[in-house]
């Protein structure tokens, strides 16, 4: 255990550097305007900043929002006010932005839906870069290039492009990687 603990460490501040250095570039013109971390990761204050910009971004917190009513009891998975008069199930038209909504419930209930919003996506970036890293040195890579595989998993310009579309399903590659890691441990 302790042998894996300095490998734990580095991966996890790898991971922090890269997916927060992400998300800080996302939010870069919201942060020009004087908003700090706290707005970025906590979702404090009045205003909260999103990473990203496009229309799916604003389907996504949505869906965090309506997905955390559903767990709460507060509305039911029909909604009659979306597509009136016959409505629209949640689970259906979302594809599967209702799971990353649902697994980041107990967030979603402590910081509100827009608030848990890009601390839920670090979270995802980074529990993804350890889990690239548990597989690449599972399959006999050396530290530093596991690492590095880490970076380009989640470094590269689908990814960033994707958090700026707000579509973050798309970015958690978290179970494809644990998949793999317990496939090739069969």
């Amino acid at each position: 255990m302790r042998r894996l603990l300095p490998e734990v460490l580095a991966a996890l501040l790898i991971s922090l550097i890269t997916a927060g250095g992400l998300l800080l570039d996302a939010t870069a013109p919201a942060r020009a305007q004087g908003m700090g971390l706290t707005e970025v990761f906590l979702g404090g204050g009045e205003r909260v900043v999103l990473a990203g910009t496009g229309i799916d971004l604003l389907g996504t917190v949505w869906t965090f929002d309506r997905v955390h009513r559903m767990l709460t009891g507060l509305t039911e998975i029909q909604d009659p006010t979306v597509f009136a008069p016959i409505g629209m199930d949640t689970g259906m038209a979302q594809g599967f932005a209702w799971l990353d909504a649902a697994l980041a419930a107990p967030l979603t209930h402590l910081l509100g839906a827009a608030g848990a919003y890009n601390l839920w996506l670090l979270l995802m970036l980074v529990a993804t870069q350890l889990a690239c890293v548990a597989l690449m040195r599972q399959v006999g890579a050396p530290l530093p290039a596991a690492l590095a595989f880490s970076v380009v998993a989640i470094g590269n310009p689908f990814i960033f492009n994707e958090i700026i579309l707000g579509r973050p399903t798309q970015v958690t590659l978290l179970f494809h990687a644990l998949f793999l890691l317990l496939t090739h441990r069969m």
